[in-house]
């Protein structure tokens, strides 16, 4: 089974949009920590926090689109992932902080974990990722056909 060169160009541009629509889903969404307080009986709370502050309701945020040029938005992508891995340490901190303070007991009622927001910036990583090496499987795949028509026959 041979693969074409189009099939893989269009393959890696849909994995592009995808990408970049489940990482703007992460970004605009509050769902990336979730905090389950069951400490207090009659009203247990569930807060939940995103990269724009910790709410009980979704608070959607959009912006304009942006018109950077491809190496602006390589840098932007960079960042978002630097971003995302701060994000975590940082949550992974507070985390133990918040242990240190209020001890195991009371912590043993409150469970947390990260959300779907986390994992659309997880998912759309990954698809940066195949999109980036079917890219060069495509570039690739041309020098290779560029090569095989200078070569002649003998």
């Amino acid at each position: 089974m041979k693969v074409g060169f189009g099939s893989v160009v269009v393959t890696a541009g849909i994995n592009g949009i995808l990408s970049f629509c489940f990482l703007a889903l992460a970004i605009g969404t509050e769902y990336w920590y979730i905090i389950d307080d069951s400490r207090n009986l009659t009203e247990p709370e569930h807060v939940h926090s995103g990269f724009w502050g910790v709410s009980e309701d979704e608070q959607p945020f959009s912006e304009a689109p942006s018109s950077l040029s491809e190496s602006a938005k390589h840098m932007q992508r960079l960042l978002t992932l630097s971003g995302v891995s701060l994000y975590i340490s940082y949550s992974q901190q507070a985390l133990e902080e918040t242990e240190r303070r209020m001890g195991p007991e009371q912590m043993a009622l409150v469970h947390t974990s990260f959300g779907w927001s986390m994992g659309m910036a997880w998912l759309s990583f990954i698809l940066e990722v195949i999109t980036g090496l079917l890219l060069l499987l495509a570039a690739r795949m041309t020098q290779l056909t560029q090569y095989q028509e200078t070569v002649a026959p003998i």
